[in-house]
């Protein structure tokens, strides 16, 4: 009963994940390059990182970015994870960070301010 229920939570975490990246990917690089906030850290030519989906911050422009799928069933089922990495490859800058986009937006939202019910 649980791999039915589980396996749609996973394909819908990672479809996010991937709309998130591929849709806030370019502004999100633009503003901070703009701030001068991107720390500097290369890669050589050819040089494959995997990262998760929502971890990838920033990279700079002769880098390339691909989607793959998590190889094996247990990973798929088990691993929390969802079902998609970002392949990026280099050379260039890559930076990541350690908190995904949806956990970061989440934290955030606690300091906003919110309207009363009664307004």
């Amino acid at each position: 009963m649980l791999i039915p229920t589980f396996l749609p939570f996973n394909l819908v975490k990672g479809g996010i994940n991937v709309t998130l990246a591929l849709l806030l990917y370019k502004p999100i690089v633009n503003t901070l390059r703009k701030a001068k906030l991107v720390p500097p850290s290369s890669s050589s030519a050819g040089q494959k990182k995997i990262v998760d989906t929502g971890n990838l911050a920033a990279m700079s422009e002769s880098c390339s970015m691909d989607i793959q799928t998590v190889s094996g069933v247990k990973n798929v089922l088990f691993g929390g994870e969802g079902i998609f990495n970002t392949v990026v490859t280099g050379p260039g800058k890559v930076v990541l960070q350690s908190m995904p986009i949806s956990s970061t937006a989440m934290k955030l939202y606690q300091f906003m301010p919110h309207p009363s019910a009664g307004n």
